[in-house]
Parts: C-alpha cells; structure tokens; sequence
C-alpha cells in the first residue's frame, strides 16, 4: 500500500499525474473528495469496481456513485435531457453537491447501474483536486465512503489503513483533515418531472 500527503490547495501536476498513473493501472485508492473520503477506481474496470465492493463488504445491488468532468462527458454515457441539464446546472452554480441518478446508455457503466438502469453521477465541482484528476485521466472514476457498510465514514486515514491493510487497497492520498463534511445529497431525476429525493 502507497501513502502519500498533498496539500488541497496547493497540489503540483506531477502529484495528479502520479495519481492518475495508479488509477489507470486498475488500483483502488482512498482519495479525499468533495465530500468525505472515499474508495476510488476506473468506473469502467468491473474487476476493480468488485474489489471496492469486497472492501466494504457492500451488498453488489447498491450502486456506487461515478464522478466525471462535465456534461459532456454525461453525455457520453447516460441520456440527459435539457430539463435535466437545467436542474443539475441550476445547482452547481448554487453551490450543492449533488448526486444525480440518470439513463444508463453504456456498456462501459452496466455493472454500475441500478435495477432500473439508474447510474449515478456527480460532477465533483467543489474539488479542484478531483476536478483536476478526472480531466487527466479522461474517464470516469467511481466514488464510495470510506467505511464498511453500514458502518460511519472513516475520518482518521490511520485506522483505515489499519482496518483495510488485508483487503488491498493500492494507494491512500492524504488531503488533510475531511472532518465537518458529510456526503452528497442524491437524487432520481431520470423522471425530471417527478424527482425523487435518494438521500438528503
């Protein structure tokens, strides 16, 4: 297992490079979010999307979240109307981190997507860091809590490495102190007209 610490607002090119080599690589890392921290990988690698669930011990019919750069990229893989480019727009620009369920239209994010072909994306905004190392890597990357299920979010990066040192988690990047944060608001708009609140 790799260590590192950076400093979230002060971060170089060749750390996000170095990062994005290990995700490329089909590793699991903990990265710090816009959030909480969280378990990471290629979102389109299913054999390491399996680890993550294995790590958590979390059941495979709940989805993890997909963090990618744009609507553009959105675009790429999930059907997206004009109301709901609206709606998530409208909030970014409020400032909201928001987890959005959308139309799976790709094979690529199959194993992610819900019984009713929901996936879910956040554009992580509020993160230059993570902003930064999706835009290296080109691609998207899933985003779970640090924690096993059920159980809080791990805060203190030490007792993760000690919880999870057996389950082979590849690199930990240390951001500092994610204390105070909570995870995304999630919300089911593929019905734009009927929005269902996930998780407030």
């Amino acid at each position: 297992m790799k260590k590192f610490k950076i400093n979230m607002s002060n971060f170089s090119n060749e750390e996000i490079d170095l990062i994005a080599s290990e995700i490329e690589a089909k590793k699991v890392a903990v990265l710090p979010t816009d959030t909480v921290y969280g378990l990471s990988s290629l979102a389109s690698d299913r054999q390491t999307v399996e680890r993550i669930y294995q790590i958590k011990k979390r059941n495979i019919d709940k989805p993890l979240i997909v963090l990618m750069k744009s609507f553009c990229m959105i675009r790429s893989f999930c059907i997206l109307n004009k109301k709901q480019y609206s709606y998530i727009k409208e909030n970014l620009e409020k400032g909201e981190i928001l987890t959005v369920i959308l139309k799976n239209k790709s094979r690529e994010l199959a194993h992610l997507t819900n019984k009713n072909g929901g996936v879910a994306i956040r554009i992580p905004k509020q993160s230059n860091f993570l902003m930064k190392l999706i835009k290296r890597i080109n691609k998207p990357i899933v985003s779970t809590s640090l924690n096993l299920s059920g159980e809080p979010e791990i805060l203190d990066l030490e007792k993760a490495k000690k919880l999870f040192k057996e389950n082979k988690i590849d690199l930990i990047v240390d951001g500092g102190n994610m204390r105070g944060n909570r995870p995304s608001k999630v919300v089911d708009i593929i019905d734009i007209d009927n929005i269902n609140l996930i998780r407030d």
